[in-house]
């Protein structure tokens, strides 16, 4: 087996591909969770909560965007947040602090 040379023709078809499907330069992958909104959802465990859907989207016969359908939106109860012991860990959380979070 030998290496590609400049003038591989699947130098380009590689070249392409990175482009397409590589993360572009400015897209900065988060942390995950903060220990904020982890203590956000502790406090908000067994409250009531509205959720809107967004509707599906409507295309036309040739199979074109022509609209979205109207949101749903219904009230519930937050159950709460499940994290693991890793993720508690770097945010320095204990079950003490957050009673309302599930941590396995």
């Amino acid at each position: 087996m030998t290496s590609p040379s400049a003038d591989d023709p699947n130098d380009e078809i590689r070249a392409a591909l990175q482009a397409a499907f590589d993360t572009p330069r400015d897209v900065v992958a988060r942390p995950g969770m903060t220990r904020e909104s982890v203590l956000r959802a502790n406090d908000m465990a067994g409250h009531q909560v509205t959720v809107t859907e967004p509707g599906a989207p409507i295309y036309s016969s040739d199979g074109d965007l022509i609209g979205m359908a109207e949101p749903t939106t219904s009230t519930g109860t937050f159950a709460g947040l499940t994290i693991t012991r890793a993720e508690a860990d770097r945010l320095g959380l204990n079950e003490k602090e957050v009673p309302n979070v599930n941590i396995v």
